[in-house]
């Protein structure tokens, strides 16, 4: 993980594309999302120094609290109410939680899977902002 010289994360921890039709079909207890968030995460963390050079700042051993894991469970739902509808092209923003939210990641326009109702959306993955 880089971290920016004011300390803040340069990018959210992504995790990999889910299946459409998985997070239509599966609770969010039952969903790949919880499974990875059950486990701590080891970052290796740098920080940009005065010239802007990435610097070993720490190692952590980090663990999601309750509260964040709430609020992932919040996204997910959104994500998946919103294929349910057909709607599965509009991902859950940043500005819509606070700790979790969903990006494209396919590597084109081209890179996608099928969804729930017929049709095809670019792969997702499921975002974390990780606060230090």
């Amino acid at each position: 993980m880089h971290l920016k010289k004011n300390g803040i994360p340069k990018e959210s921890v992504s995790f990999p594309a889910f299946d459409y039709f998985d997070v239509a079909e599966k609770p969010f207890e039952q969903s790949r999302l919880y499974e990875d968030l059950q486990h701590p995460f080891l970052f290796v963390i740098y920080k940009a120094d005065k010239k802007d050079e990435p610097r070993l700042f720490d190692v952590v051993l980090w663990q999601m609290p309750d509260e964040d894991v709430e609020e992932a469970k919040r996204c997910y739902e959104e994500m998946q109410k919103r294929i349910i509808e057909g709607r599965a092209n509009e991902s859950v923003k940043s500005s819509e939680n606070r700790c979790c939210h969903v990006r494209p990641h396919g590597r084109n326009s081209y890179d996608v899977l099928p969804v729930p109702g017929g049709g095809y959306e670019v792969k997702k993955v499921s975002g974390l902002l990780i606060h230090t």
